[in-house]
C-alpha cells in the first residue's frame, strides 16, 4: 500500500513538472508580443496623401521589422536610369495603436498610428505640419 502512494504521489510531480514545462512552448516560449504581426518585410504600395492617392507600381518602398526592435526603410524612386534606392536603419518603438521610428541619423522620431494590421496587410496614419499646413499621409502595405 505504501508503494502506491508513493508511486502515486511520484506519478502527479512528474506530471506537474511536464505540464509546467510545456507551457511555455503553448505561447511561443514565453514572449507574448502582440506586435509580432508587424515584424517581416512590408511593401508599401500606395499612399494616399490629403486624399490624393500615390501609387507605387515599378518602385515600390519596403520597410522590414525586426525582433530586436530594428527596422530598414528602403526608399526607391522611379528616374529615367530605373529604381534609385536610398536606405534608412534605426529602431522602432510599438504600442497597441502606433509605433514610432527614430532613425540612426538621430532625426526627430516619427509615429505612424495603426489603422489595420494583420497578417498580410497594414494601414498607417502619419500627421505632420508642411509649410503651416496638417498633412495626412495614409499608407496601405503589403508583407512579403
Amino acid at each position: 500500500m505504501k508503494k502506491i502512494k508513493f508511486l502515486s504521489l511520484v506519478l502527479v510531480a512528474l506530471s506537474a513538472i511536464l505540464f509546467t514545462s510545456c507551457s511555455k512552448d503553448d505561447d511561443g516560449g514565453g514572449k507574448n508580443d502582440p506586435y509580432k504581426k508587424l515584424y517581416g518585410e512590408w511593401e508599401l504600395y500606395q499612399e494616399i496623401k490629403n486624399n490624393t492617392v500615390i501609387d507605387y507600381n515599378n518602385c515600390i518602398p519596403t520597410y522590414t521589422f525586426y525582433e530586436d526592435n530594428t527596422y530598414l526603410f528602403i526608399d526607391k524612386e522611379d528616374t529615367d536610369e530605373g529604381c534609385k534606392s536610398t536606405a534608412e536603419k534605426g529602431t522602432f518603438k510599438a504600442s497597441e495603436k502606433s509605433f514610432v521610428l527614430i532613425d540612426d541619423d538621430e532625426h526627430d522620431p516619427v509615429t505612424y498610428d495603426i489603422v489595420k494590421l494583420d497578417d498580410k496587410y497594414m494601414e498607417t496614419i502619419l500627421r505632420y505640419k508642411s509649410g503651416g499646413f496638417d498633412v495626412e499621409l495614409r499608407g496601405k502595405y503589403r508583407k512579403k
